[in-house]
């Protein structure tokens, strides 16, 4: 199977023989599919022979997958692009901002190759998601989209309704994607407990009013009860995290609707035993034990009561240096999240759309990303395996498709490169 190439300019390819997982509604399957790509959007989707009798296909280039299986392209909802695991302050306090892209741009292709087409960035010191994403759009450097929040430290210090109105604003004003407040405690902040509030109903509902007024979404970071209840009934968009909450926290996003993005694989991954082996204090561990308690019990409440999930990985402790794309377990992060949710009551193809359908929507982009449908923008990947069998074959990539361009798996030239400019 050649995959090589990609859709230029608006010539139409047509990518068939193979199995179409669209991600519009659960487990769904299409056999013997195929998809039309022109002008960087899907054309058509579906039962081959009506995708071929819906475009011209004699003047088609056209690729047989030999009974592979397409799915949207993945997204991670909860990423730090440049990243590094606990304690940050200290290890990298006099990092220069060069070695800190370094980071975000290995991490972000990292990501794109494994078919993570797609990153929702929540927070980035120096707004370097700001720039990469302006970057990657300008077609100066090869990289997922990014929906970036930028730098959210104003969050920590920020007090009153005014002066959230006014970081707003002024976020706003600097081009972010998304509003992100860091509301409570976490993981790595010394405290007696993670579920600490820092700020009060009236300064994230200003937040929320000024964010929807600009037509952006609102993240909160939130741990317990009291941040994820006033944090609902704010307004807010998505709750990132919840792991102390209890019933009336998932209750408080269910009556509200808001959506929720667990990051089930931290607290596997943050455990606290290991982490006291590795020597980290002792208020650093008890914040890891406090987190992992009741967490995966409380999301199996979440997916009780029917509460939209979205897929997010956020830093993980593994991995043999402070870059790349997430791991856990010898698993590619994004695939960990999706088992485990699997494992807390979702099905295969559900756990699939909370990386895909369910990320547009909390972005506001479900009318041209997250499915397989005609008119959005042709993100695919190609897999040798049916991720509906064993979520594990998401990591069996064979291509990899943004806006109908094929990319590069591994290093190299691209046909016809010449050098110099911009591609």
């Amino acid at each position: 199977m050649s995959t090589s190439g990609h859709a230029a300019g608006g010539e139409l390819l047509i990518l068939d023989g193979c199995t179409v997982i669209p991600c519009t509604e659960p487990d769904q399957l299409i056999s013997d599919a195929a998809v039309a790509v022109e002008g960087g959007r899907i054309k058509a989707v579906g039962p081959r022979q009506d995708v071929l009798a819906a475009v011209a296909a004699s003047d088609a280039r056209r690729i047989d997958l030999d009974g592979s299986f397409v799915i949207p392209g993945l997204w991670d909802s909860h990423i730090h692009l440049g990243a590094y695991v606990p304690p940050y302050e200290q290890a990298f306090e006099h990092e220069a901002p060069g070695h800190h892209m370094i980071r975000c741009i290995r991490k972000m292709q990292d990501n794109l190759r494994c078919g993570i087409t797609t990153l929702r960035s929540l927070g980035e010191e120096n707004d370097a998601d700001l720039l990469l994403r302006d970057a990657v759009e300008a077609g100066e450097i090869e990289g997922p989209r990014i929906f970036a929040a930028g730098d959210i430290m104003w969050t920590r210090t920020a007090a009153g309704a005014d002066d959230f109105r006014r970081h707003v604003r002024r976020a706003i004003a600097r081009g972010v994607d998304q509003i992100k407040l860091l509301s409570s405690g976490g993981i790595p902040w010394r405290s007696d407990t993670i579920g600490h509030t820092l700020h009060s109903y009236e300064e994230i509902a200003a937040a929320a009013e000024e964010a929807h007024r600009w037509a952006k979404p609102l993240a909160v970071h939130a741990m317990g009860d009291e941040t994820i209840i006033a944090a609902a009934e704010a307004g807010a968009d998505t709750i990132e995290h919840g792991f102390v909450a209890t019933e009336k926290g998932i209750a408080a996003m269910a009556a509200a609707g808001t959506m929720y993005c667990p990051n089930l694989t931290v607290t596997v991954a943050w455990d606290s035993a290991i982490l006291a082996a590795r020597g980290y204090p002792e208020w650093f561990t008890a914040n890891a034990a406090e987190a992992a308690a009741r967490h995966h019990e409380m999301f199996r409440e979440a997916v009780r009561l029917g509460i939209p999930i979205l897929a997010g990985v956020d830093d993980l402790p593994e991995g043999d240096g402070p870059v790349g794309i997430e791991v856990h377990d010898d698993r590619i992060g994004l695939i960990a999240e999706l088992k485990l949710m699997q494992a807390a009551g979702l099905t295969p193809g559900q756990a699939l759309i909370t990386a895909t359908k369910n990320a547009a929507l909390a972005v506001r982009s479900q009318a041209s990303l997250g499915t397989l449908e005609p008119g959005k923008h042709a993100d695919l990947v190609v897999l040798s395996g049916n991720p509906l069998d064993d979520l594990d074959r998401l990591a069996d990539v064979t291509a990899v498709w943004k806006s109908g361009r094929a990319i590069r798996l591994t290093p190299g030239l691209e046909p016809g490169w010449r050098g110099g400019g911009i591609r």
